[in-house]
């Protein structure tokens, strides 16, 4: 199904060329026909988004980051290393511009290097408008948590979630809560709305209608709420499509 042949697993990678963990990016293409991997800014920086510590236990942080390309029949990956920083040392990945009173996203764009040998890029779209989800709204995080990447299974996984947040408000900066089990590795998945194939009827049950499996992108998952000593709550943050286009075109469109 594409959403989960949209989903891409990427490994940020130490200076010493050594994986410092497993997570989840996706592709959006911007109006000028730009290719981004979009994921969450703790995933390259390699510091906590809050606390802004490094991460990993070895003091390293982040200098490329792998990513692992499909192709049609999603079986042997492609895997194209791109770097984060330029020969100067400026980080090549877009953050969210710096507005007064308003939290930054833990969201990154990376400008993508398309796969060389036949992957496919698939490129989710931006939804025109971007209204927050209903509260208790099933939504879907498409990515790849901890463990699930084994035995040949190269695949993202779904994990439903809910709506956790009024969307009268936002929680904190441009995003807003789901419940749901998450793991890590999920970090950078987007959160989609899912509707199944279905068919229904005209009211004198004469036409019949069609539809094919629909999906709309409604953010990107960034990780379980921090409470100061562990990540234990199964409340996470989402941040919204405005969050994401903000970054893409440096204002609110």
């Amino acid at each position: 199904m594409w959403p989960t042949q949209a989903s891409l697993y990427i490994e940020p990678v130490s200076p010493g060329g050594e994986p410092l963990s497993g997570a989840t990016g996706f592709v959006v293409t911007r109006a000028d026909g730009t290719d981004f991997l979009l994921t969450a800014r703790h995933v390259l920086t390699g510091r906590h988004d809050e606390t802004k510590q490094i991460m990993h236990s070895s003091g390293a942080t982040p200098e490329k980051v792998r990513i692992y390309h499909y192709g049609a029949l999603m079986t042997v990956p492609e895997v194209i290393t791109q770097d984060l920083y330029d020969d100067d040392g400026d980080q090549v990945f877009i953050e969210d511009p710096s507005m007064v009173d308003v939290e930054t996203a833990d969201v990154v764009a990376l400008p993508l290097s398309r796969p060389r040998y036949g992957a496919i890029v698939r490129s989710y779209e931006l939804p025109p408008t971007a209204e927050p989800p209903s509260v208790t709204a099933p939504v879907w995080i498409v990515g790849y948590p901890a463990g699930s990447r084994r035995d040949g299974h190269e695949l993202a996984v779904w994990s439903r979630g809910s709506v956790a947040t009024d969307p009268v408000s936002t929680w904190h900066g441009d995003r807003f809560l789901v419940d749901s089990r998450t793991r890590p590795g999920q970090s950078g998945a987007p959160v989609i709305s899912f509707v199944s194939a279905h068919s229904s009827f005209s009211p004198d049950g004469q036409v019949r209608h069609d539809f094919a499996d629909s999906w709309t992108l409604l953010g990107l998952y960034s990780g379980r709420l921090y409470n100061g000593n562990k990540e234990s709550s199964d409340l996470g943050s989402v941040w919204t499509v405005s969050a994401i286009r903000r970054i893409l075109y440096g204002v609110d469109i």
